[in-house]
């Protein structure tokens, strides 16, 4: 038979390397799952995260065109309108025809609407003065109002402030001239607020975002507010995004077509750069879409994550999955190095410790024997006839004891001496099962429990006037009354004349009609009995947990406390009125 020492050592040494093998592949495996989601989250919150900063910069250009839109069209009269003989005007210059602008009646609507546009443009200017990153804006009239008075247009041109510029003559371009006039007549198009593809536009000689707002009234185009953000500015804030090593940021428009790539030409579609990016694309192009993809692109394989900006356009953050995988690899060669070390290091150490522990064993077997009653709560059955079954036999006399012993303690630490039932220290354990419960439970399926919490009116009264002995009688009374009606629910002694009874299953379903019932059986014991300290004046509250408002026990304990309370002076508000 081979020795303990052999056995215990060839066991050891194999528990060991078994255990530090899988603690070492499951390392690795957990790095690689945590590497890629901690990438992933890190790719989609910075994505996101910027994107929210572009969005702020695009929402407070948005809120200006709006904000003076609704300033033009409350202080612009249909009435003028009407006796200026244009409404109905659409703006698509079908109105010019045969049109007499020498009229007095034209005259007069001219001066309206200079009169109009002088109220306009000091607000308009102001505002635009505090829109960050805007390079113009234009309050453009329907050209078939009037030559006269076209409207407001302020451009900066180079110049660090805005300079009136001269209003862009409409039905001198094309429709179709979207360089000059493309603005426009999307905007007539649309017919909504909007933000419009970004584009070259001839007039400030510049590639441009626009946002514009036509106005409407009593069926009449009035004219158009918009402003003019410089493309190569929210470039400047895509080029500021870096993540990992060579990371970057692109723009592509609601169609997948490149806006901006550091390393492709705008105005090809996604497709084209990469096949793996068709799934991609398609995400790109559902509303309101964000997340992330894998791909490839010349051999190198890349992850995406992507947002969808208030414009419509889509943020997108690019890194090489190399470097996504360079922490990662990092990491995995410590763990392989660690687990090397581990192994190299133990396995000696724990082959010198067992051959000294082998030698106590043998020495401690007789006086083993006589430590029956040594605190070892453990269950064991070696059976075999050597150094440790010895050994074993012993201890399972010491375990033997040591129940009995902890039995004994048990029910002294968790019992109430006075009333029999669980005390304090037993409810706080209670307690943390429930919170257990509560924090492994589904969101959906929250664990279904509420708390009664007692507190017995007269107990001072009682010890004064009568003594302690009354009093202890009183509490044992009341003690009795709570179990007798709670008889299928834990209750506790929390201290002094404090008393708690937690309902599950079917007294939770019932415990409107329990305390009812309480209530009932209270008033039959005080009519049988005279003496004060043999009835029951008995508080309560009950408090159902609740997980939007309660984080664990402690608030549902907290939230019947208070409703006990609420009862307690109620009962002494009557008791005063009588």
């Amino acid at each position: 038979m081979r020795s303990i020492h052999t056995r215990i050592t060839a066991l050891m040494v194999a528990a060991i390397v078994v255990s530090v093998l899988l603690a070492g592949g499951a390392g690795i495996y957990a790095l690689k799952t945590e590497n890629d989601e901690d990438s992933a989250r890190e790719m989609e919150m910075l994505c996101a995260n910027n994107g929210q900063t572009i969005d702020g910069y695009l929402n407070s250009v948005k809120q200006s065109v709006d904000m003076i839109s609704r300033y033009a069209r409350e202080n612009m009269s249909s009435v003028e309108l009407m006796e200026g003989g244009v409404l109905g005007f659409d703006g698509s210059g079908a109105a010019l025809k045969d049109r007499d602008w020498g009229t007095n009646r034209q005259r007069v609507l001219d001066n309206y609407l200079t009169r109009h546009i002088r109220g306009i443009g000091p607000m308009f200017l102001s505002v635009a003065n505090h829109t960050k990153g805007v390079v113009s804006f234009y309050y453009q009239l329907n050209p078939e109002f009037s030559r006269q008075v076209k409207g407001v247009f302020y451009c900066k041109s180079g110049a660090s402030s805005f300079v009136e510029t001269p209003m862009t003559d409409i039905m001198a371009y094309d429709a179709d001239d979207t360089a000059h006039v493309g603005w426009y007549y999307q905007t007539l198009k649309r017919g909504r607020p909007s933000w419009l593809e970004p584009g070259y536009n001839a007039n400030l000689d510049a590639k441009t975002l626009a946002y514009t707002t036509p106005i409407y009234m009593a069926g009449t185009f009035v004219g158009l507010v918009g402003m003019d953000v410089s493309f190569d500015a929210l470039v400047s804030q895509v080029q500021d995004i870096h993540i990992f090593e060579t990371g970057y940021a692109s723009l592509t428009d609601a169609d997948g077509r490149v806006l901006y790539h550091p390393e492709v030409e705008a105005g090809r579609s996604i497709e084209e750069i990469s096949p793996g990016l068709m799934d991609t694309a398609s995400l790109i192009r559902q509303d309101g879409s964000q997340g992330i993809a894998a791909y490839e692109i010349n051999g190198e394989k890349k992850h995406m994550a992507f947002t969808k900006l208030s414009n419509g356009m889509r943020l997108a953050v690019v890194a090489p999955t190399r470097e996504i995988n360079r922490r990662w690899h990092r990491l995995v060669n410590g763990v392989i190095s660690i687990t090397l070390l581990v192994m190299l290091v133990f396995i000696p150490l724990m082959t010198l410790m067992m051959r000294r522990i082998i030698k106590p064993l043998k020495r401690l077997t007789s006086a083993a024997r006589e430590l029956t009653e040594g605190n070892y709560d453990v269950e064991l059955d070696y059976r075999d006839q050597d150094e440790v079954g010895i050994l074993t036999e012993t201890f399972r006399h010491l375990v033997s004891h040591l129940r009995v012993y902890i039995s004994d303690l048990n029910s002294m630490a968790y019992k109430d001496a006075l009333t029999g039932i669980k005390n304090k220290s037993a409810f706080d354990l209670f307690a943390r099962k429930l919170d257990d419960m509560i924090a492994s439970a589904p969101a959906d399926l929250p664990p279904r429990f509420a708390i009664v919490m007692f507190d017995c009116n007269m107990l001072k009264e009682i010890n004064d006037q009568y003594g302690h002995d009354k009093g202890d009688v009183y509490l044992k009374t009341a003690s009795h009354q709570i179990c007798n009606t709670f008889n299928h629910s834990p209750v506790f002694r929390l201290g002094g004349d404090e008393f708690a009874v937690v309902l599950q299953q079917a007294d939770f379903l019932r415990r409107e009609k329990l305390l009812e019932e309480f209530d009932a059986n209270s008033a039959i014991v005080n009519a049988g009995n005279p003496e004060s300290w043999n009835q029951v004046s008995i508080a309560k509250g009950c408090a159902v947990y609740d997980p939007a408002i309660d984080a664990n026990t402690a608030d549902v304990l907290r939230r019947a406390d208070e409703a006990m309370y609420r009862d307690k002076n109620s009962q002494h508000a009557a008791t005063q009125n009588r």
